[in-house]
């Protein structure tokens, strides 16, 4: 389940307006290319079945950078060596048919999201040769961005130090504008505090608000056009309403950062720049 953001109307203060977002998105096959096969059914079954609520996105082969042990390779060395034509090959096989060669006339064009990178640290030049290869195939370029793994120790602290978002959202302010490039906007398509399902204690909290809605602002100030919150099953630590058997939900507090986000984004919302100068020993964010 994704919590989904719209930035339609909020202009950064560099970049110009903020394009509609085309959703929902649909995965399909998270093991592909193996599982061609059954992604061809998941994407028409999908299709059929939402006829008031198209499907406009399928995410293809995500979190590429992730594959360990892909054709024998390590997660790296396949991202580096193999990746892009992968997705090339199963963008195809799944919107040209089954004809033998490939009549490029018969295929559909615009119709993936990628390619859903497992983290807005992607190197730009790899982002730069995915587009090169595979932007007639897409209408959307997404990443994924998580503070912090469940596997590394985690505080409040390290969760709202700003040291790395800075990094983080100069990085993927390059990955947007090469996005641009091609012409295809860039989402965040899963976002939250910790990977895994967050940690008890820091992706339940006060905190966790604090930093969903600075993190969602920052992305906003990239220019990118917009963030899906990851809830997972609806049973993960992180997610703000939390399914209960009965049917009830608990609201965490998460949610009243998706509430103030929201509010933010009326028509004719801006971005401003920082008109505060923080002095040494300050712990104020404008």
């Amino acid at each position: 389940m994704l919590g989904s953001i719209f930035m339609q109307h909020l202009q950064p203060p560099l970049s110009g307006s903020c394009q509609p977002l085309m959703a929902p998105i649909l995965s399909v096959a998270r093991a592909a290319p193996r599982s061609l096969q059954i992604a061809v059914q998941q994407l028409h079954t999908a299709s059929a079945t939402r006829s008031t609520h198209p499907i406009q996105v399928s995410a293809c082969i995500l979190q590429p950078n992730f594959y360990q042990g892909r054709m024998g390779l390590s997660a790296k060395k396949y991202a580096e060596c193999c990746f892009v034509n992968d997705w090339e090959k199963f963008a195809m096989a799944v919107t040209c048919g089954k004809v033998k060669p490939i009549v490029y006339s018969t295929c559909v064009y615009g119709r993936f999201a990628g390619p859903a990178w497992g983290h807005v640290n992607m190197f730009p030049g790899t982002m730069e040769w995915f587009m090169q290869v595979n932007y007639q195939w897409m209408n959307l370029a997404t990443v994924h961005w998580y503070k912090a793994t469940k596997e590394t120790p985690n505080t409040v602290q390290t969760l709202l130090d700003e040291g790395p978002i800075r990094s983080e959202m100069a990085n993927l302010r390059k990955l947007v504008e090469i996005s641009r490039k091609y012409g295809k906007g860039l989402r965040v398509a899963e976002m939250n505090t910790i990977s895994n399902s967050g940690r008890s204690g820091i992706s339940d909290s006060l905190a966790a608000a604090l930093w969903t809605l600075d993190g969602a602002f920052e992305v906003a100030n990239t220019g990118a056009v917009g963030i899906n919150l990851h809830w997972g099953n609806g049973m993960a630590v992180y997610a703000a309403l939390l399914r209960q058997a009965s049917g009830a939900s608990i609201v965490k507090p998460p949610y009243y950062a998706y509430l103030l986000f929201q509010m933010a984004l009326g028509s004719g919302a801006h971005l401003i720049r920082q008109q505060t100068q923080n002095r040494p020993g300050t712990k104020i964010k404008v």
